[in-house]
């Protein structure tokens, strides 16, 4: 969504003619003349890293979530999670917003082309488990968190989504997640409609 970084509320024009140092110190809703000439101070924003991971994100986690049946706040939640809201290392450098790392968190996690090439490679993995939950945050996790591997006839052959176990798992990861899911749900909205 064009326009949607937060850290001024600058057009590119105007952050040009800013420069860096008033564009640093200018928040919304400042008196700065003819900056914020339009614009609602009163406007409600979800803050610049969210917003910036709402960006990324919404568009192919959207798509994703529409081809499995699922609320797209339940795989942001698990990318909000897994990727520190698009600011960890792994999903700057590798386009990974959901923490792909087949072999464990000790690993340097797979690298994407592009972001919409992790989610649908998210989709791809892990999307027949979570086929129709719709808002079902527990059937959700629980179905991410089974171990398929001996399992006859199920969707698939793998391991859990997340170990729980350290160095490599999170055995917060249960509790976290629906955690994620319930801030997405109270962030997204916000970022929708305002695209801040």
């Amino acid at each position: 969504m064009a326009g949607c970084r937060w850290d001024s509320g600058l057009t590119e024009k105007e952050k040009k003619v800013a420069g860096p140092q008033q564009r640093n110190s200018i928040t919304p809703g400042s008196q700065k003349p003819g900056l914020f000439a339009g614009r609602d101070p009163n406007r409600q924003c979800v803050g610049p890293d969210y917003a910036n991971f709402f960006a990324l994100n919404y568009p192919p986690a959207l798509q994703t979530a529409n081809t499995y049946g699922v609320d797209v706040n339940l795989p942001l939640g698990v990318s909000a999670m897994e990727s520190d809201w698009a600011r960890s290392r792994m999903a700057r450098e590798q386009n990974n917003m959901v923490g792909a790392t087949p072999g464990g968190g000790g690993t340097s996690g797979v690298r994407y082309k592009s972001i919409e090439s992790g989610w649908r490679h998210w989709g791809e993995e892990w999307g027949p488990r979570v086929r129709g939950v719709k808002d079902d945050v527990p059937t959700f996790v629980k179905n991410l968190l089974q171990d398929n591997r001996k399992v006859k006839g199920a969707v698939d052959q793998r391991g859990r989504y997340n170990s729980l176990k350290r160095p490599s798992g999170d055995p917060r990861w249960p509790v976290v997640v629906p955690q994620m899911i319930q801030s997405v749900r109270k962030r997204l909205p916000i970022w929708l409609k305002s695209g801040c």
